[in-house]
Parts: structure tokens; C-alpha cells; sequence
């Protein structure tokens, strides 16, 4: 009795996921992407591997699928955009800056400044602030930015033993 219990929660548990998982492939089903394990998606692809492996690994998904391409990871698609021009967009777009839900804890503390703004507002901050972080105006800091840096490596240092 208990065994048949156990396995109509299994049988349960398996089909509830298998059915969440069909519901999160479904936009991503036109994206071309290797294809994936049941549950774990092309996560053991990544596993143990150095950041070396893993960009030759992108770069050869690129070459087999184009320069858009997804990567089914456990519980979320990951999609890359291997060509210039979409990568521009995507960076310079105020259409795609939004931001992840994990952003949502901060609002209460920082409200909606440059880092958890999206859309034109984020735009608007941006654009008042990037004069400030001008090149020329960052170089009359250098020494500044050294001594600072070099005093919190020692305080680092200290506290490793």
C-alpha cells in the first residue's frame, strides 16, 4: 500500500513538472537550440566546466544554430545574441532594459533611481549621468581610485590571517 502511495506522488510530482516544463517551452519553441534533457534541460553541458570551455562551447552552439540561439537550463531559458548588431540594440534600447525580479527587494531601500528604473525613465537618468563618468573627468581620480584600492587590499589582508 505505502508503495503504491509513494509512486502516485512520484507519477504526480513528474507530470506537474513535465507540464510547468511544456508551459516555459512554449514561447522559445521557434528559437533554434540544442535539445535538452528532461528536468535539467542542457545544464550538464556546463557543469564543471572552466569559463574557457564554456565560451567554446557557445561559440560552437553559434555556429551550429545561427547567432540566436537558446539554452534550455533546468528551470529557465537562457537566449544568447552572438551578433553585433542585436547585442548594440539590446545594450543602447531602453526597450530592453528591464530588470530581473530580483530588483524588487531594493526598490523599497533605492526607489526607482538609475539602477531599478526601466523604460525612458532609465534612459533619462542614464543620459544625465554619463557625462559625470566622462574618461577625462574619471582621470583626475586615478590617484585617488589607487590609494583608496590599495587601502581596502590591505584591510582584506588582514582579515584573511
Amino acid at each position: 500500500m505505502l508503495t503504491v502511495i509513494v509512486f502516485t506522488v512520484i507519477s504526480v510530482f513528474f507530470i506537474y513538472i513535465w507540464q510547468w516544463r511544456r508551459r516555459l517551452c512554449r514561447p522559445f519553441r521557434s528559437i533554434p537550440g540544442p535539445a535538452g534533457l528532461p528536468l535539467v534541460g542542457n545544464s550538464h553541458q556546463f557543469l564543471g566546466k572552466t569559463s574557457t570551455d564554456i565560451f567554446h562551447l557557445l561559440t560552437e552552439l553559434e555556429q551550429q544554430y545561427g547567432s540566436v540561439f537558446k539554452v534550455d537550463v533546468a528551470s529557465a531559458f537562457w537566449l544568447f545574441y552572438m551578433a553585433p548588431e542585436d547585442v548594440e540594440r539590446i545594450m543602447t534600447g531602453p526597450e530592453f532594459n528591464c530588470k530581473s525580479d530580483d530588483y524588487d527587494m531594493l526598490l523599497e531601500w533605492l526607489g526607482t533611481g538609475l539602477l531599478i528604473s526601466n523604460g525612458n525613465k532609465w534612459f533619462t537618468h542614464r543620459k544625465a549621468l554619463t557625462p559625470a563618468f566622462h574618461f577625462k573627468i574619471l582621470d583626475n581620480f586615478v590617484q585617488v581610485f589607487d590609494e583608496k584600492s590599495t587601502v581596502l587590499a590591505r584591510k582584506f589582508l588582514s582579515h584573511s590571517g
